[in-house]
Formats: C-alpha cells, sequence, structure tokens
C-alpha cells in the first residue's frame, strides 16, 4: 500500500519508518523539500536496521522487506502518490498545506493524526477531520491522534502485556480497512469509534488528556477497567449513515442503556448532536436569513395593497431590498461553507433565491401576475426554510 504522508516531522518519522519498514513504500512531504529528502534518507536508514530478537510475534510479522521504499517529494507529489494520505501538519498551516496538496486526494482514504496547537486551545465548533474532509473531499478516518510520538517508535507499542488499542472514527468502508491494516501492522488493535462526527469527540478527548499529562497527571488512571464499567450497548448499524456502492452500512456502538446508565433521565439518543457550523458566520447566516425571509413577507403585503389599486407605495423599492438581501445572505453562506467549513447546500439555496427573486421581479414587471405570485410564495417557502435550518444548528 503505497502511503503518501502531508508532513516530514516528528510523526511522519515515526509512523512512516514503521510502515516503510512493514514494506509500505512511503512519500514524506515538506515545506523545503531538502530537508524531507535528508528525512527520507533518515528513515530509510531506520526502517532498515534489524528488529530486536525476540521482541514480540507482531514485531517479527514487519521485518523489513528486502527494499525500503521511503521517498520525498512536494505536498501534491504525496498527494497523488499515496494510495493512502496520511496528514501529519501542525493545525496552524493545515490549510495551506492542504490546498499546495491539490485535488488528488479527493475519494482517496485519508488519515489524519493532528490535534489541536495546544490542550486548550482546541475549538469543538471547528472539528480538524471534518475541516479536512471538506477542504480534500478525501474520506477521512480520524487516528492515532491520542498518543506521544515516542509511543509509535515503539516495536510494538505493548503496555503491560496488552498491545495498544487505537480509536478509528470514520464513515467510508474502505478507509476504516485501510486505517486498520494500517493500525495492525505497528502491532496496535484496532477499535471502530465511530462515524466522523465522532472525530469531534476523539480530537476534544486528545485535547482533554494531553492538558492532564501536561500538568503531570496519569490520564490512564481516570477511567477503569472494562469489567467495572457499566451495562454496555449492542453493536447495531446506523441506517443514518451512508454505506458503500454495495450498500453496506458501517457498524457503529448503540448508546442505549449505557448512556442511560451513566444520565439519568436521558433518553435513547445518538451521541453527538451536529455542533454549530461555521462559528461567527452561521451567527451571520442567521441574522441575514431573517431579515430577507422579513422582506419576502413584507413584499407579500405590499403586493396586497398594489392589487387593491393603492398603488406601487413599497413594493418597488422592497423589491430592491430582497435582492440586496439575497445577495447579503448568499455571500455570508459562502463564507460559512468555505472558510467555516460548514455544509455547502445553504450557499446552493441562496443562489436560487437570488436568481428566483430577479426572474420574479420581472415577470411582476411585466404584468405576469399568474406566474410572479406563486414565486414569491416559493421564495417565501425557501427563505423560511434556511431559517429554521439554522436556527436549529
Amino acid at each position: 500500500m503505497r502511503i503518501g504522508i502531508l508532513g516530514a516531522g516528528n510523526m511522519a518519522d515515526a509512523l512512516g519508518t514503521q510502515w516503510a519498514g512493514a514494506g509500505h513504500p512511503v512519500m514524506v512531504s515538506g515545506r523545503d523539500l531538502g530537508r524531507s529528502t535528508a528525512q527520507a534518507a533518515k528513515m530509510r536508514t531506520q526502517a532498515t536496521r534489524p528488529r530486536p530478537v525476540g521482541a514480540s510475534a507482531a514485531s517479527a510479522a514487519r521485518e523489513p522487506s528486502a527494499e525500503v521504499d521511503v521517498r520525498a517529494g512536494t505536498w501534491a507529489e504525496a498527494a497523488a502518490f499515496g494510495e493512502v494520505v496520511v496528514v501529519a501538519v501542525r493545525e496552524a498551516g493545515l490549510g495551506d498545506v492542504l490546498q499546495a496538496a491539490g485535488p488528488s486526494m479527493r475519494g482517496k482514504p485519508v488519515i489524519d493524526v493532528t490535534n489541536a496547537a495546544a490542550p486548550d486551545r482546541y475549538d469543538s465548533t471547528r472539528p480538524i477531520a471534518r475541516m479536512i474532509r471538506d477542504f480534500t473531499g478525501g474520506h477521512v478516518v480520524k487516528a492515532f491522534n491520542l498518543c506521544h510520538v515516542d509511543v509509535w517508535r515503539m516495536t510494538p507499542p505493548v503496555f503491560d502485556g496488552r498491545p495498544l488499542a487505537v480509536p478509528l472514527c470514520g464513515d467510508d468502508r474502505d478507509a476504516m480497512d485501510a486505517a486498520r491494516t494500517l493500525v495492525a501492522g505497528l502491532g496496535c488493535t484496532p477499535l471502530d469509534g465511530g462515524g466522523l462526527d465522532r472525530a469531534m469527540q476523539l480530537e476534544a478527548t486528545a485535547a482533554f488528556v494531553i492538558g492532564l499529562w501536561f500538568g503531570g497527571a496519569d490520564a490512564q488512571a481516570i477511567l477503569p477497567p472494562l469489567a467495572s464499567s457499566g451495562t454496555h450497548g449492542v453493536l447495531t448499524y446506523d441506517e443514518g449513515r451512508s454505506g458503500d456502492d454495495d450498500g453496506r452500512r458501517m457498524p457503529r456502538r448503540s448508546p442505549g442503556t449505557m448512556l442511560e446508565a451513566f444520565i439519568p433521565g436521558r433518553r435513547r439518543s445518538p451521541v453527538v448532536t451536529e455542533v454549530a457550523k461555521g462559528s461567527g458566520y452561521m451567527t451571520a447566516f442567521k441574522v441575514v436569513a431573517i431579515l430577507n425571509t422579513a422582506a419576502v413577507l413584507a413584499q407579500a403585503v405590499t403586493a396586497g395593497q398594489l392589487m387593491s389599486g393603492a398603488g406601487a407605495g413599497l413594493h418597488g423599492p422592497g423589491a430592491f431590498v430582497v435582492h440586496l438581501l439575497g445577495l447579503v445572505q448568499l455571500v455570508v453562506a459562502v463564507l460559512m461553507w468555505r472558510p467555516g467549513r460548514a455544509a455547502g447546500w445553504p450557499a446552493l439555496v441562496s443562489v436560487a433565491i437570488l436568481l428566483l427573486g430577479f426572474v420574479q421581479s420581472m415577470l411582476g414587471g411585466s404584468g405576469a401576475v399568474a406566474a410572479h405570485v406563486p414565486l414569491g410564495m416559493g421564495l417565501f417557502g425557501l427563505s423560511v426554510w434556511l431559517v429554521v435550518w439554522s436556527w436549529r444548528r
């Protein structure tokens, strides 16, 4: 399996060296191609070192192949090289790196190992994994983000005789299978953590436990063993999650009795509700959507005055206000979608509202009332839909 790594730092070194030693061709990338090339040479040397004799069965299964293939390239070359692409760069420069990587990640398994720059700077309204998905169009799996980089240099990571478990959050079956393969190749145990909507919880968990570790606490001690963790949910299939091409569904845990045991009075409901999208952009969209809906409704009132023979009155200027607010709503929807990493469909609906508004105005000006009035009702319905959607986020 060819692995393209966006990054040439510690995580790229630790994981990439292990995977190269297991026989996977690896390409690292960075801002300085010279440094990336030097890093690739170092990784080749490390990957060809013999494993300690008798280290473990998992280590023996990962003896280096005859030829270790580790190379360096640009961001775009690494993205194109990999059958699987690993995102291993700092959060601060993530957007620039993904833009430089280009469109090659679309439709590919993308493993996100990124964490917030600092434990107290994680923003749960802008999950990193979802941003990567929206930016690249790849099938993102969140993984490898709960441990210090030196853990991934261990061959294998085993503590008190128990292999390290690595939770995986993703929606695509093939991408999850690829991630499981790479986790197992390190001698670790892959765990299904649910869909990509659960990645936000995984990122928040990393921020929380890293903060405890920074403070000198043993974060592992905060959780009891499985036998003392209460009644557990059963494995079910989430009918709301998209499957692969043959219609299969990805399994996930039912919160059911487990959540009810921990939270008195809690109904059976999904563990995660969708976070407010786009942060400040969403707030702006809510305001503009209400104003636009009110303007469309006011047009219905002034249209009634016009048809009763009271004259044009405010109907003409009101149309201008509707068009202006429709344009503002479209701009905010686009900003909410791209920089804010929210859903893109409100922008499409806003385009439809803006264009239909102009068509409706032209029909009204030509006297085609039979088409003008139904279009106005449709515009009002679309506007109300956006208001309800935005205020439920």
